[in-house]
């Protein structure tokens, strides 16, 4: 846990000092900027492409018996995700709103449902108002299949309602690689 606690701590410290992004640009997906920021754009997208597989995941393993090929699929594809997260914050600092928007998503992938942990601390409390008022200062939002933080008051009814959609497993962690294939990364989300 104290590993995890300070990286935080550096990923807040790049946040902040990444924080120079002139108000008022909106992060929506517009696709505006992107052209200017290749890389935090890209990692964005791989970003979203592992939060979508991430969730459809998560069905598949709350089914799933011990141990089975399933379970371990799903692992595979969440520890891509939480690898692409990581990714993101060794990109140079960005200077960008595609950039800001890449960093504030994948600070939320690692804080997501943690002030619903028992083990809930101080650091991740601040982290995740700093993650909430970049969000509101620069209109960005989250993927609709994101549940929360864990402390608003609907997450555990909208954490639920993402285990009733249909699950999915992506072929290449059936496959037992710890990857995606290149074309799966081509064509988007499905």
């Amino acid at each position: 846990m104290a590993e995890r606690s300070t990286s935080r701590r550096a990923i807040l410290t790049g946040l902040a000092a990444a924080s120079t992004v002139p108000a008022g640009i909106g992060l929506a997906h517009s696709g505006a900027g992107e052209a200017s920021d290749p890389l935090h754009a890209e990692a964005y997208r791989r970003l979203l492409i592992g939060y979508r597989w991430h969730q459809q995941a998560r069905v598949v393993s709350n089914e799933a018996r011990f141990n089975s090929l399933e379970e371990a699929a799903a692992t595979k594809v969440s520890h891509w995700l939480w690898d692409q997260a990581d990714k993101a914050f060794d990109l140079p600092a960005p200077r960008t709103a595609t950039g800001m928007r890449t960093l504030v998503f994948a600070m939320a992938i690692m804080l997501e449902g943690e002030a619903a942990n028992e083990h809930f601390d101080t650091e991740a409390k601040r982290a995740i108002r700093f993650v909430r008022a970049v969000m509101s200062s620069m209109g960005l939002t989250l993927p609709e299949e994101y549940p929360g933080f864990g402390d608003e008051p609907d997450h555990n009814e909208r954490d639920a309602a993402i285990m009733t959609r249909p699950g999915w497993l992506p072929a290449w962690a059936l496959d037992g690689r710890s990857e995606p294939y290149p074309s799966d990364l081509m064509g988007g989300m499905s």
